[in-house]
């Protein structure tokens, strides 16, 4: 039992040790270890933050390409294929209780953006729909697209405005990204990974391209 701790105390702190390089590389400030959401972020009511405890881990925080960034560790725990919550879930002879980690990224936008949630389709259970009052979004000619994520949000008529040609292709070409928008504040992430510090910048550029393709509506 010690040696299992002493090899994750080593590894959760070399993994810091790698970000804080990273952040040095980017210009951005560091702060190692555990904190506190920022009162912004859980203002914005994001949905991954109500899946468990309002804490982070190791945040950057910068510029990228003329944008506000925080990159950060974000974890929770939930039955398996369910949604997480804000207690720790309680555990029957036939579940399975496990730890979801992801690196995530928030960037503010200059312009506003629709509200929606974009996730890779066939993961957890994301009440999106139940919770913010968000409705399936479709795109009948994009069968790629819709075999690889669900889209549902608060109006439909504009996000399909804004889910131009450019960013659908985007989406099918890159999968496996979630989105979270609320107005001008967007998250970033993969569900269920932990980004190492050298795929933190290409990570980054992604989200860059995928918000300048958001915010040029047709």
């Amino acid at each position: 039992v010690l040696l299992i701790v002493a090899g994750a105390f080593w590894y959760e702190k070399r993994r810091s040790d790698d970000l804080a390089q990273v952040a040095k590389q980017l210009g951005f400030s560091f702060e190692r270890g555990q904190q506190a959401l920022p009162r912004d972020l859980v203002e914005a009511d994001f949905y991954l933050f109500s899946q468990g405890p309002s804490l982070l881990r190791n945040l950057m925080r910068g510029d990228y390409q003329g944008r506000p960034v925080r990159v950060f560790g974000y974890a929770f725990s939930a039955a398996f294929g369910d949604e997480g919550m804000r207690e720790i879930p309680n555990s029957d002879d036939d579940g399975v209780i496990e730890t979801r980690m992801q690196t995530v990224v928030w960037m503010r936008n200059d312009r506003r953006l629709p509200e929606f949630d974009l996730a890779p389709t066939g993961g957890p259970i994301r009440s999106v729909g139940k919770r913010f009052g968000f409705t399936a979004v479709g795109f009948d000619e994009r069968k790629a697209f819709h075999s690889a994520y669900t889209l549902t949000g608060r109006n439909p008529a504009e996000i399909r405005r804004y889910f131009n040609s450019a960013v659908l292709d985007y989406l099918t070409i890159h999968s496996g990204i979630t989105v979270e928008s609320r107005g001008r504040e967007v998250l970033l992430y993969r569900q269920e990974q932990r980004l190492s510090g050298s795929e933190i910048p290409s990570f980054l550029d992604s989200a860059g391209v995928l918000l300048a393709h958001l915010q040029q509506p047709e």
